[in-house]
């Protein structure tokens, strides 16, 4: 597999997926300064789920990240807005570097290739699913008409339901470290039960927790 070297910003329940872009607010000098030499650059940054509230300044405790390209749209004293859209998804390797901010190799991974058809019906109601968010999260329709413009593929779909819409953040790093397409659908059909998009069942989410792999529980519905 493609590796590389990439600075890694561990940021609050945030997990990061290839196929979405995500807004961040970034007020730690630490931080503020990665993002800069990596917009200066022009190179990637890893966002890395972490739990511990003080954002980005502690190392990232998720060695599965999603990387993409830092764009700065607002810029102050001490403060950083910044979008990064996302590219690919890395595993950490080893550090390479600490200061003035972690550095790791990484090892570029993708799905791999399917055995089972995806069904359109699924993926149909996913789509009606993150229609039904979008409407109450964006009041803008001409916001939310543009986004749905960047919907390519199902992966943007399936990507952006993982990050927005499924709250507990371990099952959406089991999500991204999930290689299957198939068996992410299945799953986020399996939690997002019902007419009501933001009713994540619970009691699902616990099952797949106390599974090694979304892949292992996806055959149980399979």
């Amino acid at each position: 597999m493609k590796t590389l070297k990439v600075p890694v910003l561990p940021i609050f329940n945030v997990v990061f997926f290839p196929h979405t872009a995500v807004p961040l607010q970034l007020v730690n000098p630490v931080g503020i300064q990665m993002i800069k030499d990596c917009v200066e650059a022009n190179s990637p940054v890893a966002l890395s789920l972490t739990y511990n509230s003080q954002t980005e300044a502690v190392s990232p405790v998720q060695k599965t990240c999603g990387v993409g390209i830092p764009i700065i749209l607002e810029e102050k004293r001490n403060f950083l807005k910044v979008l990064v859209v996302g590219m690919s998804k890395v595993r950490l390797l080893k550090p390479v570097k600490t200061a003035p901010y972690p550095v790791y190799e990484a090892e570029i991974f993708t799905d791999t290739p399917e055995t089972f058809t995806l069904k359109i019906e699924e993926i149909e109601r996913l789509k009606k699913i993150l229609n039904s968010w979008l409407i109450v999260a964006v009041s803008d329709q001409k916001e939310r008409e543009n986004f749905f413009k960047n919907l390519k593929s199902v992966h943007h779909i399936v990507d952006y339901i993982s990050m927005f819409l499924i709250q507990d953040p371990e099952i959406r790093q089991l999500l991204l470290e999930t290689t299957s397409l198939y068996d992410r659908i299945k799953t986020l059909n399996l939690l997002l039960q019902g007419e009501n998009p933001f009713s994540e069942n619970t009691h699902a989410a616990d099952v797949l927790k106390n599974y090694e792999s979304i892949e292992d529980t996806a055959k149980m519905v399979h």
